[in-house]
């Protein structure tokens, strides 16, 4: 039987900022689920707390360093789902800075047809922490031409 993935990124985060990610992974007794995480420039302590709660961590990868992580964080998934496709069934990318569990959310899956589920939000991208990674990688002319549009959050997609 295939087992469900949880799969993220943490990078340059302190243990405080990641706890309520992983502590409520951990309490919502999520079953049959590998938990990966992507992670760059933590402490040790944040690594040993992560591997505690059995955690799967694998390093950012260097040749993509040079690059926002917005730029590059998919490719990690991409190329970590391909190479185990007879492994996992369903996967949640989750953003660790806001999202908290209270079940496991596998279990609110019951259909055998492809799903994609995304979070719409209710603010629009005219913000600047929208505007520093879409200036960053499309240009000014591209987020100009977006800013009245309500965001889809990439960091949490099921």
């Amino acid at each position: 039987m295939k087992k469900n993935l949880l799969i993220g990124i943490f990078n340059k985060y302190k243990w405080h900022i990641a706890a309520p990610f992983f502590e409520s992974y951990n309490k919502s007794n999520f079953t049959n689920c590998d938990c990966v995480m992507f992670a760059g420039q933590v402490s040790k302590y944040t690594l040993n707390k992560l591997k505690s709660l059995g955690i799967i961590v694998l390093p950012i990868q260097t040749k993509y360093k040079k690059y926002s992580i917005i730029n590059y964080w998919w490719k990690f998934y991409e190329e970590y789902i391909n190479n185990n496709l007879d492994k996992y069934n369903l996967v949640f990318a989750a953003d660790i800075r806001d999202t908290f569990f209270q079940q496991d959310v596998f279990k609110l899956y019951n259909s055998s047809k492809p799903f994609l589920g995304v979070a719409l939000e209710e603010t629009t991208i005219d913000n600047e922490i929208n505007r520093e990674w879409i200036v960053n990688a499309f240009g000014e002319e591209i987020y100009k031409s977006m800013i009245n549009e309500r965001i889809i959050c990439g960091g949490t997609v099921w």
